[in-house]
């Protein structure tokens, strides 16, 4: 991919390589691979603030915990959440059967 900016940008596209930024620009999308093939910066800013922690976003929680903190119980998942006769079964397999050709 080809990334192109003016030279007076790029003190911003540097720093902004080195953390989070906005970036306002163009992009050219390849229509038979759906994948960008070009992008002309114009303008490098500071992101815009999230309304919420961002790095407690990111953090890894645990089910359990997550519940806890809601003061609810995580949900049993210790049988079938579809109950289906070897019909339906069949029915839903030839349902999907005919999505896919």
């Amino acid at each position: 991919m080809i990334v192109s900016f003016p030279p007076e940008l790029a003190d911003d596209v540097h720093e902004a390589l080195r953390g989070q930024a906005q970036f306002e620009g163009e992009v050219t999308y390849d229509p038979a691979t759906a994948t960008a093939k070009r992008v002309r910066l114009r303008g490098v800013s500071p992101p815009v603030p999230l309304p919420f922690d961002a790095e407690a976003f990111w953090t890894p929680v645990s089910t359990q915990d997550l519940a806890a903190a809601q003061g609810v119980s995580p949900a049993a998942l210790d049988g079938p959440m579809v109950h289906l006769s070897d019909e339906e079964w069949d029915d839903v397999a030839d349902a999907l059967a005919q999505l896919d050709g």
